[in-house]
């Protein structure tokens, strides 16, 4: 395998990572959004920040 071969095949790696996790990212949002207009007792910042961290966790295992 050439050089060039290496460094397209690892662009294209990279650009699929990035494609994933910003999808996931959307999706995150979207759901803790929702959560926090639907139910509004919870209290949005410390779900957010909960929501965040665990679903950014998930996305980081998943797209590498």
């Amino acid at each position: 395998m050439s050089e060039k071969d290496k460094r397209l095949q690892r662009r294209s790696m990279i650009f699929k990572v990035c494609i994933r996790s910003s999808f996931g990212a959307a999706l995150l949002g979207l759901f803790i959004g929702t959560v926090i207009y639907l139910r509004s007792d919870i209290n949005p910042i410390l779900f957010a920040t909960l929501g965040s961290a665990i679903g950014g966790a998930l996305i980081g295992l998943y797209s590498s």
